[in-house]
């Protein structure tokens, strides 16, 4: 029996990079999902005067933010399509007035909006802030054979880890 070799030399289980063709790919994926999330906040402000229309964008909207994986080429592109729609329609032209309205409804699409921003603000970080390949439960010391691990390792007593002198 062969044991497979980690994927990335010197680091059990980190996941491989992307080759050239995973990356192509994953830009496509960003570039199609920034269309999406411009779609989703086109339907949402032309729907939301309407209190069915409102609930359904913001249910759209955060099940698609929900459903989508915490990853630099999905997240953020998405986010980024929704954003800059609704900062378009809050820009007025001199011939016309505002697609957003000063009412409940109007606020209620803005504080949508501040959640798709923090939501992706917080994923970004969190990417940006954690070791590549660490699951959202690891945390440095927890490996096997780290030195700084804070628990004894497996049939080890508690009171075998003294400090050195």
């Amino acid at each position: 029996m062969v044991a497979e070799a980690p994927a990335h030399p010197g680091a059990p289980g980190r996941a491989a990079r992307p080759g050239p063709v995973g990356l192509v790919l994953r830009v496509l994926a960003a570039a199609l999902l920034a269309a999406v999330g411009a779609a989703t906040a086109t339907a949402v402000v032309l729907v939301h005067p309407l209190w069915w229309g409102l609930l359904l964008g913001a249910a759209a909207t955060l099940a698609t933010a929900w459903a989508l994986p915490r990853s630099w080429w999905a997240r953020p592109p998405w986010a980024l399509g929704w954003v800059v729609v609704l900062g378009v329609v809050l820009q007025s032209s001199p011939g016309s007035g505002y697609l957003v309205a000063q009412d409940v409804a109007g606020y209620l699409l803005l504080g949508l909006g501040l959640v798709v921003v923090v939501v992706v603000v917080s994923d970004v970080t969190t990417l940006v802030l954690r070791p590549r390949g660490a699951g959202p439960d690891d945390r440095p010391g927890d490996q096997p054979g780290d030195r700084t691990c804070a628990r004894p390792p497996a049939g080890a007593a508690a009171d075998d880890l003294a400090p050195p002198a």
